[in-house]
């Protein structure tokens, strides 16, 4: 009996973890909120499309920012480093704050155009299965993208157009691992077309209390058995300290050069990053 109240005990461990990404899920949340509440705005005054969409896109900027302090946490406790979760969490919202936001918005922009891509050419007179299936490839290269650059950001230097090349690199160099998070990414999806009203809806609020934080963490876990391929360990990086790449230019491509390290976030300056 004793053993089950030590606080060591994989139960309490277990809830304990369970009670972090919670936390980190109700932060995550926060950010989405101006989202959610153009989304509604917006709806509710039945404005022009064009308009509609724009508006949306700029009211995500902020879910960027904070998608990459989610993994930076979640690498951290994957990694079991010493972590106190909300100031981590800012520091790194704060730290990524510019560049996050640059990235949220082209991925939203690219999305909604893809989107209104493939609907007009399901709703043409002939539609076109070619363009279809073009527009599908598309997007699964979207999506992964979309996987890799938060996480990069959140763990490497880089400039944007760096980033966004290492992310598609990386979801090539890794495709089982890509295969897994693709998939985790989905559910969302999965829940939607279920048909029942009733099991879509509470599968829908367990999701909004915990869901996005818990892809993110199971995907960090894959994150760090990938990015530990691209860290130089010490004793090498003493060996060839004239192999070390410049801060300006961050990361080359994923696959030729090693990739700078950011430094621990939270010591660190929101100006080193910008």
């Amino acid at each position: 009996m004793g053993r089950f109240f030590d606080m060591d005990n994989p139960f309490f461990s277990f809830m304990g973890r369970i009670a972090d990404l919670f936390l980190l899920n109700m932060l995550f949340l926060l950010s989405c909120v101006p989202a959610f509440a153009v989304f509604y705005v917006t709806t509710a005054l039945k404005l022009p499309f064009l308009l509609c969409m724009a508006l949306i896109c700029l009211s995500t900027v902020l879910i960027g920012p904070a998608i990459s302090a989610l993994y930076y946490v979640s690498m951290k406790l994957i990694r079991k480093e010493e972590s106190y979760l909300h100031k981590d969490f800012f520091h790194s919202f704060k730290q990524n704050l510019k560049q996050g936001a640059v990235i949220q918005l082209i991925i939203a922009v690219a999305a909604i155009i893809l989107a209104w891509d493939i609907y007009i050419v399901r709703h043409m007179e002939n539609p076109s299965n070619v363009l279809f299936v073009i527009f599908l490839i598309i997007a699964v290269i979207l999506i992964n993208i979309y996987i890799y650059v938060y996480p990069l950001q959140a763990k490497f230097f880089n400039s944007i157009r760096n980033t966004f090349q290492n992310a598609l690199l990386m979801a090539i160099a890794h495709l089982p691992y890509t295969a897994v998070m693709f998939v985790v990414t989905l559910i969302p999806l999965f829940i939607l077309l279920i048909p029942n009203a009733r099991t879509q809806f509470l599968l829908i609020f367990i999701y909004l209390c915990i869901g996005p934080t818990l892809g993110i963490y199971a995907k960090s876990a894959l994150f760090v058995k990938i990015f530990d391929k691209y860290i130089p360990k010490e004793e090498d990086a003493e060996e060839q300290p004239s192999e070390e790449t410049d801060g300006t230019d961050g990361a080359a491509g994923a696959g030729d050069t090693d990739m700078i390290e950011a430094p621990d976030q939270t010591d660190a300056s929101p100006e080193d990053q910008s």
